[in-house]
C-alpha cells in the first residue's frame, strides 16, 4: 500500500465541526474574503491544527479548484489524510523518486498518475490536490499536450521516418547513439530506438524504406501490431498549475501560517 494510501475512518461529526466554525464570527468575518476572490492569512495555528484549518478553508472559497502546497512529504501526507476525515476529498500528487536530475521521469506508474492528475484538475472547475513544495520543479507534460502529442504507429503503414524523428526532437528527447534511458532516441540505417517518458523498456521500429515493417520491445523482441507512442514535451510542475486556488501551508519563525492565495 502507497504511504499516502492511510485508511481514514471519518466521523460524521467531523465535516458538521467545521460547518459550525465556519459560523463563528471570528472566523467568518474573515472566511468571507474567499467569496469575493481575495486572500487571506489565518495565523497562530500548530501545524496539527493545518489540516482542520486547510478544510475551514476549502469550503469556504468560492473557487472550488484548488492545490494545497505543503512544505515537505510528511505534511503533504498527513494533510491529505486528515482532510477525508474533515469531509473534503482531495488528490494526492506523489513525488518522483530522490534522482539528482529533477527532469527524470523515473517510475513509469508514478508518471502516469501525475498526468492524470494534472489532466484532472486542469480539466474541471472543481477538486482539490495536495502537493509537495519539492514538486515544483519536477517535469511533467502540460495536459493539453498529450492528445496533440501521441503518435499512431502500425505495422505495415507508410511513415516519414526524418518526420517521426524530428517529432520526437521537438518533443525534448535526445538523440544519442545507443538508447539508455527514458528520454533517448536513437537510429541505425532503418532502425529507430525510442524510449517514451513512460515506458518500461525502449521501443524498436524497423522500417523498409518509408513504411513501418515490425514494432517491438527491443529488450525481448516481442512485436507488437501497433503502439500509441506519446512525445511528452516536459515542463516544470508550476508551469502547468492552474493559475487559480492555491492554498499555502506555511512554517514561520514563530506561529505556523495559512496563507491562501489567487483565490
Amino acid at each position: 500500500m502507497p504511504a499516502h494510501a492511510t485508511a481514514i475512518i471519518t466521523s460524521p461529526a467531523a465535516p458538521a465541526l467545521v460547518d459550525r466554525v465556519r459560523r463563528v464570527a471570528a472566523f467568518s468575518s474573515k472566511l468571507r474574503n474567499l467569496q469575493d476572490g481575495k486572500g487571506i492569512v489565518l495565523d497562530h495555528i500548530t501545524r496539527e491544527a493545518w489540516p482542520f484549518a486547510a478544510a475551514l478553508t476549502l469550503k469556504s472559497a468560492k473557487q472550488k479548484r484548488a492545490w494545497v502546497l505543503c512544505p515537505d512529504a510528511r505534511t503533504q501526507e498527513q494533510v491529505h489524510a486528515d482532510l477525508t476525515a474533515w469531509g473534503v476529498t482531495s488528490l494526492f500528487f506523489p513525488r518522483l523518486a530522490s534522482m539528482d536530475d529533477a527532469s527524470s521521469l523515473g517510475d513509469p506508474d508514478t508518471h502516469a498518475e501525475r498526468v492524470s492528475i494534472l489532466a484532472h484538475i486542469n480539466g474541471s472547475n472543481a477538486g482539490v490536490v495536495v502537493i509537495c513544495a519539492g514538486s515544483l520543479e519536477e517535469s511533467a507534460p502540460a495536459p493539453g499536450e498529450l492528445t496533440a502529442s501521441g503518435m499512431d504507429l502500425r505495422s505495415g503503414t507508410g511513415l516519414d521516418v526524418e518526420a517521426l524523428l524530428s517529432n520526437v526532437a521537438d518533443a525534448g528527447y535526445e538523440r544519442v547513439p545507443v538508447v539508455a534511458e527514458r528520454g533517448h532516441f536513437a537510429r541505425r540505417g532503418g532502425i529507430v530506438d525510442i524510449f517514451p517518458w513512460v515506458a518500461e523498456e525502449p521501443l524498436r521500429i524497423e522500417f523498409l524504406d518509408n513504411k513501418i515493417e515490425s514494432l517491438r520491445a527491443k529488450a525481448d523482441g516481442r512485436r507488437r501490431r501497433s503502439l500509441r507512442l506519446r512525445c511528452d514535451l516536459l515542463h516544470s510542475v508550476l508551469q502547468v498549475l492552474p493559475k487559480t486556488g492555491l492554498l499555502v501551508l506555511n512554517q514561520r519563525t514563530g506561529p505556523c501560517d495559512i496563507q491562501p492565495s489567487r483565490f
